[in-house]
């Protein structure tokens, strides 16, 4: 059987009813199920959950079955592919109230571990849902990827759109970089502090710390706790204070 097909809602009985009428050609139930040594009952239920996917159909006439054009499989992985895009937002949305909830519930941080793009992503998703100021601690290796670089510029707007304070510290090494000073003057505050250039970026949003590496393989982690973002948002005020 083809795992793949699985996923689509298909199991084996049915995977095994849908290739041998692509084979045979239209045959009725009872032929069905002797060429493949199945019960009739189970290969009518079988039958039926597949013409419920437009994968066969029954001839009105001769009361026969048969397959439907195999390109019905692409129509039902394009119809599969939408849902989950659907699901995969409407969880999106309602992640941080979960993680909020279980937070409270458990007395312990929620921590969100998400590797690659997608954790860019959901970041800058979030932050924007979330609509709070957002203090950052700056990477000096998040523009080395142009398309995440493309996705930073794109965030600032959104920010700057919604109406989001954003404030940053960058190392004294980076003072004179025209990228950062043109977004500087424009959208985001930015002081300067240190001599030290940091690899990873922390920005704090609400009850949000999220911390994102910049390596061959970015890592974003988002914990929410309101004590350990209290913390960060003071260790940043105190920077802030002595910046320049």
């Amino acid at each position: 059987m083809i795992s793949s097909l699985k996923d689509l809602g298909i199991n084996d009985t049915q995977q095994l009813c849908y290739f041998e009428l692509v084979k045979s050609g239209p045959v009725s139930a009872t032929e069905l199920a002797s060429s493949i040594d199945l019960k009739r009952t189970t290969v009518h239920m079988a039958l039926e959950k597949l013409t419920e996917l437009g994968l066969v159909e029954k001839t009105a006439e001769k009361g026969v079955w048969q397959a439907n054009n195999p390109t019905e499989l692409k129509r039902l992985l394009a119809q599969r592919q939408n849902e989950l895009k659907q699901s995969a937002q409407e969880l999106q949305s309602s992640l941080p109230a979960i993680i909020s909830r279980y937070r409270l519930s458990h007395q312990q941080p929620g921590v969100l571990h998400i590797e690659g793009k997608n954790g860019i992503k959901y970041l800058h998703d979030d932050i924007i849902r979330n609509n709070k100021e957002v203090l950052i601690f700056t990477s000096s290796k998040d523009r080395d990827n142009p398309e995440i670089a493309l996705a930073i510029d794109a965030q600032i707007t959104r920010q700057e759109i919604a109406g989001i304070k954003v404030r940053a510290l960058s190392s004294v090494t980076l003072k004179d970089d025209k990228t950062l000073i043109s977004i500087s003057n424009k959208r985001i505050t930015e002081r300067f502090f240190g001599d030290e250039q940091q690899s990873s970026q922390t920005i704090i949003y609400g009850d949000n710390v999220a911390i994102s590496t910049f390596g061959e393989t970015m890592y974003t982690t988002i914990i929410t706790s309101p004590e350990i973002a209290d913390s960060y948002r003071s260790m940043f005020e105190n920077q802030w204070i002595l910046a320049i």
